[in-house]
C-alpha cells in the first residue's frame, strides 16, 4: 500500500504545485485522498494474491470518495496559492468627449441608471456635490438578494477619475476591501476610453475557493453588462 500511496500524493501535490506554486501546508489536505485510493488499490491487488475475490462495493466506494476527496484537495491548493487581491478590469471607448462622459459617470447619483448592481443610492449627511469623503448608503444586488453597502469616495477628479471603497454595512462576507475605479482617458478621432476596475480581496483559503467558482463570474457579469449600459446611456 506504501508505493500507490506515495504515487498518488506525489502526483496529487506535484502537479498543482506546476501549476500553480507549492500550496505550503495545505498539500497535507492530499493525504486523505491518497491513503484512500491507495487502500483501494491494494485491496484490488491484494485478493488475486491470495487467492481470493475482491469486493465490488468497497472498490466503488474507495473510487467515489478517492474522486471527491482528490477533487477537494486540489482545490484547495489551487485556493491556497491563488493571490489574495482580485483585479477585475474592462476599457471600453466611447464616441463621445471627456466632459459628456463624465456627466454620467462622475455624478455618483447617476450610478443606479447604468451600474446594473445598483439598485439604489442616498447621500448620508448632508449630501452635496461630489468630494472625497463623501459618502452614500447604495443597494448592491447580489447573487443572494439585495444588501445595502457604504460607498465613500476616495478619489474625485473631474473629467478623469473617480473611485470608490464599498463596505457591507450588515453581515459578513469573504470579499474585502473592495473598491471600484472609472479612469478616463482620450481615445481616437475625439473619442473617450473608459477603463472601468473593480478590486477586491479574498484572505481565506475556503473563500478564494468560493470567490473563483462562484463569485467571480457573476462579478464578470456585473462589469460586463455594466459597461454595456454606460455606453447606452452616454450615447442616447
Amino acid at each position: 500500500m506504501l508505493k500507490p500511496f506515495a504515487i498518488v500524493l506525489v502526483v496529487l501535490v506535484g502537479v498543482p504545485t506546476v501549476l500553480w506554486g507549492f500550496p505550503g501546508v495545505w498539500a497535507l489536505v492530499a493525504l486523505i485522498p491518497a491513503f484512500i485510493i491507495a487502500a483501494t488499490a491494494a485491496h484490488l491487488m491484494r485478493p488475486r494474491e491470495a487467492g481470493s475475490q475482491s469486493r465490488p462495493g468497497v472498490i466503488l466506494l474507495g473510487v467515489v470518495f478517492g474522486l471527491i476527496t482528490g477533487a477537494g484537495a486540489v482545490l484547495t491548493m489551487w485556493a491556497s496559492a491563488a493571490p489574495e487581491e482580485i483585479v477585475i478590469a474592462q476599457d471600453v471607448v466611447v464616441p463621445m468627449p471627456r466632459d459628456a462622459v463624465w456627466r454620467t459617470v462622475g455624478d455618483p447619483m447617476k450610478r443606479p441608471a447604468w451600474n446594473t448592481w445598483i439598485h439604489g443610492i442616498e447621500p448620508k449627511g448632508e449630501g452635496g456635490p461630489p468630494a472625497v469623503g463623501a459618502a452614500y448608503n447604495v443597494d448592491l444586488f447580489l447573487e443572494r438578494g439585495t444588501v445595502r453597502h457604504e460607498y465613500e469616495l476616495t478619489a474625485y477628479t473631474p473629467e478623469e477619475r473617480t473611485s470608490f471603497t464599498i463596505t457591507p454595512l450588515a453581515g459578513v462576507s469573504q470579499i474585502e476591501d473592495m473598491r471600484e475605479s472609472i479612469t478616463l482617458g482620450d481615445g481616437p478621432d475625439g473619442k473617450t476610453t473608459i477603463h472601468y476596475e473593480l478590486r477586491y480581496a479574498v484572505r481565506s483559503v475556503l473563500g478564494r475557493a468560493i470567490e473563483r467558482l462562484v463569485i467571480r463570474r457573476s462579478l464578470e457579469k456585473v462589469v460586463e453588462a455594466s459597461l454595456a449600459r454606460l455606453e447606452e446611456e452616454i450615447t442616447k
